[in-house]
């Protein structure tokens, strides 16, 4: 069934997909910003060993 309704109505599931992306991606980013600059240098350091 889900595989029919995704087949008929792509765009549309494309769409809602880029729309719901772009509406969290934002507030994923700010939360990452909010929680220190030393994000991304740990993220490294997890990264790389």
């Amino acid at each position: 069934m889900i595989k029919t309704l995704f087949s008929q109505y792509k765009t549309a599931v494309l769409v809602i997909g880029i729309i719901l992306l772009l509406t969290v991606y934002p507030q994923i980013f700010k939360i990452i910003y909010m929680s220190g600059r030393d994000f991304g240098r740990s993220l490294v350091n997890a990264l790389l060993p």
